[in-house]
């Protein structure tokens, strides 16, 4: 090993977390938190309406048969 080496043997590991410790960009944290999420709104299909009120009428149908 030279001199050099000697005295400082993380030389080289030091430089590469240098080099890898970029930081991402984040927005700051007011910032962030002052975005308010609204409500989800919900929205039902016309074709899935149909579909339950359908099912409801055979299942009463069919109860009404059987008893």
């Amino acid at each position: 090993m030279s001199e050099k080496n000697k005295k400082d043997q993380a030389a080289s590991l030091r430089n590469k977390v240098a080099t890898n410790t970029s930081k991402p960009q984040l927005p700051p944290r007011s910032e962030l938190h002052s975005q308010k999420k609204g409500k989800t709104k919900w929205t039902v299909s016309l074709g899935l309406v149909r579909i339950v009120v359908i099912s409801l009428l055979l299942a009463a149908l069919i109860v009404f048969i059987l008893w």
